[in-house]
């Protein structure tokens, strides 16, 4: 419902376009529209199981192959989901609460974190002619600790970036490094010829 919530309406215009109305302009709205949709017509798609049931409580898929299924639980809250995670009645969920071991405690489960597309930054106003020097940059860089930040806002599962496209892209530099040091961000500042005020 998330991803689909700015929409005020779809017009069919042939067999292979729709258009889609907003209610208001959103930046990267296609990206919004890359979640599955199941169809109810059964044999769709070329994986190895197919859809055999859905209703508003579960849905159920076949394997083509071996008759092995797979139950989808639908529940209205997450509540429901963390008690029936610790009840054993469902083998795993997934979450966007950083704090959901308050509810489903710390041990006796796996977690896995998956690096996402959001993500927190600090956008530098470029116009500024300070903030356009390349040693002020290097050195703000240096002066944020996302480490600490990570901790206290987010309880430590967010993964660290040092450029948007980090995690598995081509254009990812693994040489940049900007680690939270106050005497190197002073250093860079130093050299730059800025004075540093005691």
């Amino acid at each position: 419902n998330e991803n689909i919530k700015n929409i005020e309406n779809v017009e069919i215009v042939n067999d292979y376009m729709l258009k889609i109305y907003l209610k208001e302009p959103e930046e990267y709205f296609e990206y919004m529209l890359t979640f599955p949709i199941i169809c109810d017509c059964g044999n769709v798609g070329t994986g190895d199981y197919n859809l055999e049931t859905i209703t508003d409580e579960k849905i159920i898929l076949r394997s083509k192959n071996n008759n092995k299924s797979i139950t989808i639980k639908v529940y209205d809250k997450m509540t429901d989901i963390y008690n029936a995670f610790i009840k054993g009645e469902i083998d795993f969920f997934v979450t966007n609460n950083i704090n959901f071991d308050k509810y489903i405690g710390t041990i006796g489960y796996n977690k896995n974190i998956i690096i996402g597309r959001k993500f927190d930054y600090l956008k530098i106003n470029l116009n500024n002619k300070v903030l356009k020097n390349k040693e002020v940059i290097q050195a703000i860089s240096l002066l944020i600790n996302k480490n600490e930040i990570n901790k206290k806002l987010y309880n430590g599962m967010y993964c660290i970036a040092e450029f948007p496209l980090q995690y598995g892209n081509y254009m990812y530099n693994n040489n940049i490094k900007y680690e939270y040091n106050l005497n190197k961000a002073q250093e860079i500042l130093e050299n730059a010829g800025w004075v540093y005020n005691r």
